[in-house]
């Protein structure tokens, strides 16, 4: 089975070049990511979905075009690596995922509002959603609104995500976090900042009480 050399190759130059200034798993770099993801997989079929390990995972999809593109998601200690490889070779043994996704077309893939995930949604409402939290990444599928397939079923509370909470929306302000906690603390408030962001911020001279 062949793959989709140039689509690949555009979506790792985008990459490469935002990496050099946020984690990719940032909420900043991901609505970016989404959206290309969103007008290259428009009405894809999903071919298969396979790991060899609980450690890796790949998404399979055929193109408009006729080319394949694949995802692939590698859980390493704390944190969850998003990959598309130009190259890759189908193992002899594997264990095949999400298989009541075969044949669907996608409909959407949408970037959850400051959040490090983003779901794919298919022509039959079923959704997949893709979570980036570092050692709590994480795929789950849902169909007709109900929790059906977690890939990394040992995340207990992943077994029972109602997709109303998956997909809810968190608004907050800013500023009152700043206010209320150190900037110590504000990194493990607002995931989506980088860690950059922060150091700037302190060297800075913050101070909280020009948010009062």
């Amino acid at each position: 089975m062949g793959c989709c050399r140039q689509v690949t190759h555009t979506i790792a130059i985008f990459a490469t070049t935002h990496l050099l200034a946020v984690n990719h798993n940032n909420y900043y770099f991901l609505k970016h990511l989404a959206k290309q993801l969103d007008s290259l997989l428009h009405e894809a079929l999903f071919v298969e979905a396979y790991s060899t390990s609980k450690q890796e995972i790949w998404l399979l999809f055929k193109l408009n075009t006729g080319n394949y593109f694949a995802f692939k998601i590698n859980y390493i200690q704390k944190d969850t690596v998003l990959s598309f490889p130009a190259e890759y070779n189908v193992p002899k043994h594997k264990q095949a995922q999400f298989r009541q996704l075969l044949s669907q077309r996608v409909a959407k893939v949408v970037q959850q509002p400051f959040e490090r995930s983003f779901y794919i949604q298919f022509d039959n409402e079923a959704i997949l959603l893709i979570k980036l939290f570092g050692k709590n990444g994480n795929v789950i599928l849902f169909e007709n609104g109900a929790n059906t397939e977690v890939f990394r079923s040992q995340l207990k509370a992943d077994n029972t995500l109602p997709l109303a909470e998956a997909l809810q929306s968190k608004t907050f302000a800013v500023q009152d976090i700043l206010v209320q906690i150190s900037i110590d603390q504000v990194a493990k408030q607002l995931p989506f900042f980088s860690s950059r962001c922060f150091s700037c911020i302190k060297s800075r001279d913050f101070n909280r009480s020009n948010f009062k």
